[in-house]
């Protein structure tokens, strides 16, 4: 909710109080070049640009629209993979060995197989 919150925020920010029918496809595109003017992950672009198309798809059932202006946009990834680290093979028995049962130690055991 948070994020879908977050997302609403910013295209009111953005395309300001004007009415939906107003927003066109050229008007999505200008937001995606401004997000990433400012330096957004894709990954957030993407989520923003899922949330989008879920609102304004919402608007078109209840026919407060006839299309869906972020329609023809693709999600990306939403996956950051800038954040993505690698633990160290006692680093990782570390956190095995802080797992508080055996059940999480199994998981996070057969989870990393590969990396040991």
């Amino acid at each position: 909710i948070y994020k879908m919150e977050n997302s609403s925020s910013l295209f009111l920010a953005f395309f300001g109080d004007v009415k939906l029918k107003q927003i066109t496809a050229g008007d999505v595109e200008d937001y995606i070049n401004h997000r990433k003017s400012l330096g957004r992950a894709d990954a957030s672009i993407s989520a923003e640009i899922k949330h989008g198309k879920q609102f304004f798809s919402y608007a078109v059932k209840k026919q407060y629209l006839e299309q869906n202006p972020f329609a023809d946009f693709k999600i990306g990834s939403q996956a950051d993979r800038g954040r993505n680290q690698v633990l160290k093979a006692d680093d990782l028995q570390q956190v095995i060995d802080a797992a508080p049962s055996l059940e999480w130690k199994a998981l996070i055991s057969f989870s990393t197989k590969k990396a040991l």
